[in-house]
């Protein structure tokens, strides 16, 4: 599981993240590496403990919000927080097109490998 997210911060979701690695999936998450809300922190701190890897990217600004999860993408304008899946009109998109996983799966791993630990 690959997450690309400006703000990660939802509990559901970041229990969800911890408990497929605790399945044995790889799971890492990029996050901006200035800028994170402290609730975003929190969610990050979690996550390692739960043995996710977290990596901070400085340049470019993280504005994404993707997640590629067994052959599916989710592209879209929501955060993982509460706030955009339960209060914001958001917009996405689950796609399942392997060019366009391949593309944005490239990308996120390509800033895990030069992002700087959590």
């Amino acid at each position: 599981i690959l997450v690309e997210m400006e703000e990660l911060s939802d509990r559901a979701l970041t229990d969800a993240l911890i408990a497929a690695r605790a399945r044995g999936c790889a799971v890492s998450a990029v996050l901006p590496g200035y800028g994170r809300s402290a609730a975003t922190d929190a969610a990050a701190r979690r996550l390692v403990a739960g043995g996710v890897a977290v990596r901070l990217v400085d340049a470019p600004t993280i504005h994404a919000k993707a997640v590629v999860a067994d052959g599916w993408l989710y592209l879209g304008s929501a955060n993982l927080t509460t706030a955009s899946l339960d209060a914001n009109r958001e917009v996405g998109l689950a796609l399942t097109d392997d060019d366009a996983l391949a593309l944005v799966g490239r990308t996120i791993a390509d800033d895990l490998a030069r992002g700087r630990t959590f």
